[in-house]
């Protein structure tokens, strides 16, 4: 997906400021669409929280404020747990619905052909 979070390039802590309260936004917004179950736009908002993660360590690494850094990104990787942990019960579900879809299947095609069996022997 194309980045669309466009920040000037950082060369100060202002420009960093700017990206961690991004960043800090982004976060939160994963976690709620994540909570919704929204995995198409968690997706979209993963793309933007990456594009803003390059720009604040690409740009001047000697600027970067550490006391302020520091919480931001722990708040990032606990975010990216829990998010990781949803999408591991969502996987769950998943993959339970469709065994109970396939075994459905499985009953419906032996109760068409054991009814398909009676009639061609009048059982039915």
């Amino acid at each position: 997906m194309k980045n669309t979070y466009a920040i000037a390039p950082v060369q100060s802590y202002t420009g960093q400021a700017q990206r961690l309260t991004a960043l800090t936004a982004l976060n939160l917004a994963m976690l709620t669409v994540a909570e919704a179950e929204q995995w198409d736009r968690l997706a979209e908002l993963e793309d933007q929280r990456a594009g803003v993660l390059a720009e604040l360590f690409a740009d001047a690494f000697y600027a970067l404020d550490d006391a302020a850094l520091i919480p931001v990104l722990t708040q990032t990787f606990s975010i990216n747990q829990r998010i990781m942990t949803m999408l591991e019960q969502a996987q769950q579900t998943c993959q339970a619905e469709l065994a109970g879809i396939s075994i459905g299947r499985r009953a419906q095609q032996a109760y068409g052909k054991n009814a398909s069996e009676a009639l061609e022997t009048g059982e039915a």
